[in-house]
């Protein structure tokens, strides 16, 4: 026994809790991967901003909207029209939401929900464009040109720089992902 203010009981030095409960390790690991793939999530929303900037201009144009300061300032930086993989990988905001979502409830539907949708709006668009850019990742290299420069930088490079960091994000998070649905398994079977 302890009290607030006062000695310490005589016969015990502070070490005697080792015979009390522990918490299940499958608590511990869903408490980890959960912080982890909130870090994830968050990672992803900030990769989503950055393409949502690329695709803004065309993203107005679409829904018709004239912000006119928007377009010249976006006419300046010679910003490539958006192409097909970017507006699919946008649409990943989507499981990353559910993914959000489930964390708080152990929900398993919609963190299944979140698995698949990184895999086929997240991975499988970004890799589909690094193919589709490989050629021209290859032409800067060998020629140390770029038909294509944003605020002074090539775009093939930083291109393949966001797809290392997102493909990453995306990994990690289907990883940690899955390490949740395998504790919130274990705690289902363990109750049974």
């Amino acid at each position: 026994m302890s009290s607030r203010s006062g000695i310490r009981p005589i016969g015990t030095d502070g070490t005697d809790f080792m015979h009390r409960q522990k918490v299940a390790s499958h608590y511990q690991i869903s408490a980890t991967n959960k912080w982890r793939l909130k870090v994830c999530i968050f990672l992803q929303f900030h990769l989503w901003v950055i393409l949502l900037l690329k695709c803004f201009e065309e993203l107005l144009d679409l829904f018709d909207i004239d912000l006119p300061l928007v377009i010249d300032e976006a006419m300046e930086a010679n910003i490539p029209d958006p192409l097909l993989w970017e507006y699919t990988w946008l649409l990943g905001a989507i499981p990353a939401i559910c993914g959000w979502m489930a964390l708080p409830k152990n929900n398993r539907p919609l963190l299944l929900a979140f698995v698949g949708g990184t895999i086929a709006l997240g991975v499988i668009p970004v890799i589909g464009a690094a193919v589709y850019l490989s050629p021209d990742l290859v032409e800067y290299y060998t020629t140390k040109k770029s038909r294509v420069i944003i605020f002074g930088y090539p775009m093939v490079p930083l291109c393949f720089v966001f797809f290392a960091i997102a493909v990453q994000v995306h990994l990690f998070g289907l990883y940690f992902a899955k390490q949740l649905l395998t504790a919130w398994d274990s705690k289902k079977k363990k109750a049974n």
